[in-house]
């Protein structure tokens, strides 16, 4: 099983679209995550998402990105991603990438979620479980209901499925 440091994951998100806040960084990497469950069945960084107040917090990305962004921003020790992973973050910012950091926030504040059940549960900076991130999405009706539509999900490889809907939510955007 393939596993990255969610540092990799945010700089690919760093690169592939601009970031210019902390909390949309944080959003955005809990929804890739939920994704990532979601399509593939596995994480796909191995850092644990907190409840903070605020909604998902990885950690590390947190501190990182308040006292070496820079970091974050730098391609020379950029891990290279398999395909599958690549296209999960496509699809998530296809999805999620316009929103604005307040709606991110409210979207990973859904009602039976993986934040809030931790939140209300343990507090702030409870760990949220894995078992509670692999149903996010599908709390998420309209997602869900797109995801089952036009994918089905093969274990071995990415599915070729998503560059097709990543195409078909391009020609619905225009």
């Amino acid at each position: 099983m393939d596993i990255y440091n969610a540092k990799d994951i945010a700089q690919h998100l760093m690169v592939k679209k601009t970031i210019t806040n902390s909390w949309k960084l944080q959003k955005l990497l809990f929804f890739i995550q939920a994704m990532s469950f979601r399509i593939l069945g596995q994480p796909m960084f191995k850092e644990n998402i907190e409840a903070w107040k605020d909604g998902p917090v990885v950690a590390t990305i947190r501190t990182l990105y308040k006292y070496e962004p820079e970091i974050l921003y730098s391609s020379s020790d950029r891990m290279p991603l398999k395909d599958k992973f690549n296209d999960i973050i496509d699809l998530t910012l296809e999805l999620f990438g316009k929103k604005t950091p307040r709606e991110l926030r409210d979207l990973s504040h859904i009602k039976g979620g993986a934040w809030e059940k931790t939140y209300s549960t343990l507090g702030r900076s409870g760990i949220i479980d894995s078992e509670l991130m692999k149903k996010e999405i599908e709390l998420h009706e309209d997602i869900n209901n797109f995801l089952n539509q036009q994918v089905e999900i093969d274990e071995t490889q990415i599915l070729p499925e998503v560059k097709d809907i990543i195409n078909n939510i391009k020609v619905l955007e225009c």
